[in-house]
């Protein structure tokens, strides 16, 4: 089960958030598009944040109303998601202890986003690298015995951060473990 992180802008600090498992953080727009890397790394990183807070509100929820992740996520990200909070309500399985993320923002990249129809975004796109620590989450049956848990905790993280015109906003469009590739951040 990949569960998801909490960003900060340091390059080699594990973060985690405060929010308690049944808050939701509202979603902050962003009026324009980025005008420098150093905007979309602080938007992108801020978007992770809430979108692992969200993630794991439901995690902690037994996958509950997964609905509340669609103001930070689109695309296969949104899917994933979903498909793990379908999974932990089939199995009753409820998670506590809040994950960690430590962004590395030498690993990580930026791209022009070209949205269909629209002008070229420059740093629209940010790919996220990073560490993610799942080593303190622990999955539970309704009746109390543990749920089975990945013998893999720690692992670096890639998380393809978009910006939304027509939203004006920033949504997490995919997320994928990196453990192996190239230029991936040793954790």
């Amino acid at each position: 089960m990949l569960t998801i992180l909490t960003g900060c802008t340091s390059p080699n600090t594990i973060t985690q958030t405060t929010a308690s498992p049944t808050q939701s953080p509202a979603p902050t727009a962003s009026l324009t598009a980025p005008k420098s890397r150093d905007e979309a790394w602080l938007e992108a990183t801020r978007t992770i944040v809430d979108f692992v807070d969200v993630q794991y509100a439901i995690q902690a929820d037994t996958g509950a109303n997964p609905e509340r992740i669609e103001p930070y996520a689109t695309g296969s990200a949104l899917k994933h998601v979903k498909d793990v909070a379908a999974g932990l309500a089939e199995k009753h399985i409820t998670t506590t202890g809040h994950p960690k993320w430590s962004p590395n923002a030498s690993a990580s990249t930026f791209g022009d986003l070209n949205p269909q129809g629209g002008a070229t975004i420059p740093n629209g796109i940010v790919y996220v690298r990073g560490c993610f620590d799942v080593s303190d989450q622990v999955p539970t049956y309704a009746g109390g015995s543990p749920a089975p848990v990945s013998s893999q905790r720690i692992y670096p993280v890639q998380f393809n951060v978009l910006y939304l015109s027509t939203d004006r906003t920033w949504k997490v469009d995919s997320l994928q473990n990196i453990v192996g590739e190239q230029g991936a951040p040793a954790c």
